[in-house]
């Protein structure tokens, strides 16, 4: 009786581990499989936004976002830009300073007329809070949302939860050092794409989450 017993035993120790090994290799399957779709829909280039948008919001994470939000006020795409999550300290002058020395324009004059800085962000969540909590003040009813090609997704993401009634218009930049194209022969790249992807797929479940509980 107890040989039968440990027998039965080993048999279930060995069902569940194989269960576990299946069920581990099923997930990293459907992983990769995601990865590739979520790479596959991160824009390569920013389209020319609509007319008639209230104003846009750059999510800080460097020079590159903050010229091309700059480019959307020197063109009068946008009469104000907000620039979510800049440092404690940080004034106009230094964001001016920054979007030059990176090879972009903004003159003194626009940037004390047109653009707003956020200090409180210090992630994509925050950067949401923050943003909603302006767009409110402002009665914003449409909103370019400048950042990164492969933080795009995110972004949209967070911002939607918080904002649900505003309209957000993608105008993604695409960041010299990653290279989408060529993410095998770019390990730096790759990294950051699966770090991104990761972050993605636990801000939806979070989203997910949140809604359900409230729903419910």
């Amino acid at each position: 009786m107890a040989r039968k017993f440990t027998l039965r035993r080993r048999r279930t120790g060995r069902f569940r581990r194989r269960l576990l090994s299946l069920l581990l290799v099923a997930g990293a399957v459907g992983w990769l499989v995601g990865l590739v779709g979520f790479v596959d829909r991160i824009p390569r280039s920013a389209d020319t936004p609509p007319e008639g948008v209230d104003a846009a919001v750059v999510l800080t994470g460097g020079s590159q976002r903050l010229i091309a939000a700059a480019g959307l006020v020197e063109e009068g795409t946008v009469s104000i830009v907000f620039v979510s999550g800049v440092g404690a300290t940080v004034g106009k002058s230094d964001v001016v300073s920054v979007i030059r020395d990176g090879g972009g324009t903004l003159s003194e004059r626009t940037a004390d007329c047109c653009l707003e800085l956020g200090h409180t962000a210090q992630d994509t969540i925050g950067n949401a809070r923050e943003t909603a909590a302006w767009s409110t003040q402002h009665d914003v009813r449409s909103l370019i949302v400048v950042t990164s090609n492969y933080h795009m997704p995110r972004a949209l993401l967070e911002l939607q939860a918080r904002m649900p009634d505003i309209k957000l218009v993608p105008h993604a930049v695409q960041p010299s050092e990653v290279r989408l194209d060529d993410l095998i022969r770019s390990p730096g790249s790759l990294r950051l794409i699966a770090v991104e992807y990761t972050k993605y797929l636990a801000a939806t479940a979070r989203i997910r989450f949140s809604n359900a509980l409230r729903s419910g």
